[in-house]
């Protein structure tokens, strides 16, 4: 396998990779049923993301759910900064598995291997529900946390608001600073900062937690999407967060990337197959409450991990699943 994703004007669409797994034309299909217990590994370790994020809750429901079923003797989701952090713990293997955003995947010089896409992702720019900020063009010369560093969160964030202008250093640009989220929420409390943004399944728990004394709403970024670069727009959609999911006026359009759950090219196949027949058969029990985002854990939307290639072990069981 190359070490290196492939280019965006080289590599296929998400139709074609869609349909060519679905399809199974010219593919062998090896069965997986009856594997043996002797290619249970002895450990599942998830690298997920920072306390009060969605990235650690699903990880713990996958792994409790890997042990459950006897795929793996142990599995401890693990606390990181998010998505580039993941990477490098996958590369190093000090970690199976790997939560990852769609676009800090495809900006990795290293290929893993996806099992699946698991949910969608929305980037939310949080403000007090009192602030006078009402746009994400106010934010220009204010402090507002951008996510923790090597957080996937901080690299979407620069290329939406990069592309937005507003770390232009020309005009009056976002004073950035990449704090934990529970750093960033204590210092929106105080004041310290205007805004915090994360991007995670809705609601953020970190959020829902304190919103007794800290109601916040969401700023609009519908600007965002006609000044997104061709390769952007392969892996952002636009998307709507529901005015209930934080008591807001009305709903709120962002940003929202696919979620991929990632492997390490050497995951033995029978293990990566075990995953995908895993995913969905506890797709429900998955699903963090009181997530109320776009799941993507059906075998119709699993498969699309565009830009990462599936790992041959789980696009085999998924053509086999698919007849």
């Amino acid at each position: 396998m190359s070490t290196r994703p492939t280019s965006p004007r080289s590599r296929p669409s998400r139709r074609t990779v869609v349909q060519a797994v679905l399809g199974g034309v010219g593919a062998a299909v090896l069965p997986v049923a009856g594997c043996t217990s002797s290619s249970k590994p002895g450990r599942l370790d998830i690298a997920c993301g920072e306390p009060g994020g969605t990235y650690i809750q699903f990880g713990r429901l996958l792994g409790g759910a890997a042990v459950a079923e006897g795929l793996a003797e142990s599995s401890t989701a693990l606390v990181t900064a998010g998505s580039v952090d993941n990477l490098d713990r996958l590369r190093s293997g000090s970690a199976a598995l790997a939560m990852c955003l769609a676009d800090s995947a495809r900006e990795s010089s290293w290929a893993p291997a996806a099992i699946g896409r698991v949910y969608q992702n929305y980037l939310q720019v949080v403000v007090p529900a009192d602030s006078p900020v009402t746009s994400v063009e106010q934010l220009r010369d204010r402090p507002v946390s951008i996510g923790a560093p090597a957080s996937g969160t901080a690299a979407t964030t620069r290329r939406v608001f990069g592309a937005l202008g507003l770390l232009d250093a020309s005009s009056r640009p976002v004073r950035v600073t990449e704090l934990v989220l529970a750093e960033a929420v204590a210092r929106l409390r105080t004041g310290a900062l205007s805004a915090l943004v994360f991007s995670s399944g809705i609601p953020i728990p970190a959020l829902t937690a304190v919103a007794a004394d800290l109601p916040v709403r969401l700023l609009d970024l519908s600007d965002a999407f006609g000044r997104l670069t061709a390769a952007q727009r392969e892996v952002f959609v636009r998307t709507t967060v529901p005015a209930a999911t934080y008591a807001m006026a009305e709903d709120v359009t962002t940003v929202g990337v696919a979620n991929l759950l990632l492997s390490r090219p050497d995951l033995p196949d029978d293990t990566a197959a075990r995953l995908v027949d895993l995913v969905l058969a506890r797709a429900r029990d998955l699903v963090p409450p009181p997530s109320t985002g776009i799941q993507y854990l059906t075998q119709q939307t699993l498969v699309d991990t565009f830009p990462i290639a599936l790992h041959p072990g789980a696009a085999r069981r998924y053509r086999e699943l698919h007849g």
